[in-house]
Order: structure tokens, then sequence, then C-alpha cells
């Protein structure tokens, strides 16, 4: 039998960075639309389950492997976790609030979302979008507004000719 743990268990768990696998075991598609960060995909419904398990857990059937799927609504996690329990697996926890309670918390938003690649892996980690540099000529004629000119180089610091400096008497 698994153990239920709560949303700070698993915040717990993650901040440890003890070994553990965090499996989302819903669809492949549910999996790109939403993740909990660091999880991998292993969709309960695939026949290849226990393998895919099994390969995010380097076989170690010892393993801390917590299960999720989309909320307590959902019993995928349930059926993933007693799954996991028949096969001999000795340390499943099912994270039932799933990604619904997830996105609620303050960590919600937070989670591995799909940038619309979708030749994407499902079993690859999601990569936060970022803006790339666009090169720009004398005027972006996309826009129709100038460029933005480069800094000028600095100067180099002159000093001041024998002419222009004065000194100031000295009392005895």
């Amino acid at each position: 039998m698994s153990k239920s743990i709560s949303l700070n268990e698993l915040k717990d768990i993650q901040r440890s960075r003890q070994g553990f696998a965090l499996i989302n075991v819903l669809s492949a598609e549910d999996f790109r639309k939403g993740s909990i960060p660091g999880s991998k995909n292993a969709p309960v419904e695939d026949p290849d389950f226990l393998a895919n398990v099994a390969t995010q857990t380097s076989g170690d059937k010892q393993m801390r492997v917590v299960v999720y799927c989309a909320g307590a609504k959902c019993d995928a996690s349930t059926r993933a976790a007693k799954r996991l329990t028949e096969a001999g697996y000795t340390h499943v926890e099912e994270y039932r609030g799933g990604m619904e309670e997830w996105n609620a918390s303050s960590s919600g938003g937070r989670g591995q979302r799909d940038t619309g690649a979708a030749s994407r892996d499902a079993q690859a980690p999601a990569r936060e979008h970022q803006p790339q540099a666009r090169p720009s000529g004398p005027e972006d004629k996309a826009e129709g507004t100038p460029a933005a000119k480069p800094p000028l180089p600095a100067k180099p610091e002159q000093k001041p000719s024998k002419s222009e400096v004065h000194e100031s008497p000295r009392k005895p």
C-alpha cells in the first residue's frame, strides 16, 4: 500500500535533494500542458508504464517514487501507486493534490508548460522560452522606427596641461 503525501511534504522532498523519482502519470499530452518541475512522464495507461518507471528509477525498486496526476478527483495516481506496489516497489508515495493543487499553490505557474513545440518528446524536460535578439540595421524596417544606436566608446582620460594647472601659494 502506498502513502499519501501533502503539498508541503512534496516540497520538503524536493528541497531535501535526496534521490527520488517524481512521476506524472497522466497522458503525454496532459504532461506537455503542464507538470511539476523535475517530474518525468510515465502514463499509467501506457502498456509500458512499469518499464517507463523502471527507466526513471534505474530499476531500483527501493527508490522513493512519488506519483501524481491531475488532482483529487483523478484516480490515475492511485492506480499507478497500486501497480507499482504490486510490481515490488517498496517506497511509493502518492501526491493526490496533483496539478490542480500545485497550480493553486504559491508554486503554481512555475510548472513546466508546453511552448507549442509539437515535436518535443514528452519525456524531455520543458524549457523556458528565451527571446532571441534579432539583428537590426540602420532602421528597423518591420517596425519603421530607428534602431537603437550603440553606445559611444569612452574617451581616454586626459591629464590637464601645465598651463591649466594652477597651484595655490603656500603659506610659510
